[in-house]
């Protein structure tokens, strides 16, 4: 198919296919220096919304205000708050897939811990369902010291699961679960981990596209 033109600020799913093509087979850049770009540059965006507006917008996620730090003894035996000094940013829980949307989250993470929030991820698939890809990132997200947990059982992602209730106390949620080759409605873990962040409270940045939405209809089959 003919690519969109060089100025196109959106694309359709099948042209962003093509456009990935032409990149990694005619330009010869591995597949994974894209998505250490896409995942860098998402989260170089996420950060500076969260800080430019989403906090004033959507405010502490519940549970973390109002409470009082406990009292600890100074030099001179007087009583002073123990203070605990929280991220920068805040805490963000990423929710990945085991695809390369997946990988890109991973990416994220890592850069969104650079840039001062306390990352954790949650995977809506088994540790060894991973594409290549993902998996590297995924590597390097143990390396950095980020807290992975793989929740392959839908189970795993109900209202009072400990993900519901990290999504809950999270300052913002990072959707990439599926990107935008996916298609049909989600189904297992994938459809229960949408679900969760849909009913948590919290906003949600989705990288490329909101999961559950037919990237080339823009039809939701079931959760997104």
């Amino acid at each position: 198919m003919r690519l969109p033109p060089l100025d196109a600020r959106a694309v359709t799913a099948e042209q962003m296919a093509a456009l990935d093509r032409a990149t990694i087979q005619g330009r010869g850049i591995p597949a994974l220096a894209l998505m250490e770009r896409a995942g860098r540059e998402a989260a170089k965006q996420m950060a500076a919304w969260w800080r430019a507006d989403g906090a004033a917008l959507y405010g502490p996620p519940s549970g973390t205000a109002g409470v009082r730090p406990a009292p600890v003894r100074g030099k001179a035996g007087a009583k002073k708050p123990a203070v605990r000094r929280a991220p920068a940013g805040g805490s963000v829980l990423l929710l990945c897939g085991r695809g390369n949307n997946g990988g890109d989250g991973f990416v994220a993470a890592r850069y969104l811990k650079g840039a001062g929030f306390q990352v954790r991820v949650a995977v809506a698939a088994e540790e060894g369902a991973l594409s290549p890809d993902a998996r590297t990132n995924s590597d390097a997200c143990a390396r950095a010291r980020i807290p992975i947990t793989f929740l392959p059982d839908a189970r795993a992602w109900g209202p009072g699961s400990e993900v519901a209730i990290a999504a809950r106390g999270a300052a913002f949620l990072v959707d990439a679960l599926l990107g935008t080759g996916s298609s049909g409605s989600p189904r297992g873990a994938i459809a229960a981990a949408i679900e969760m962040a849909q009913e948590c409270g919290r906003p949600i940045v989705s990288i490329d596209i909101p999961s559950g939405v037919d990237g080339a209809t823009g039809e939701i089959a079931g959760e997104a």
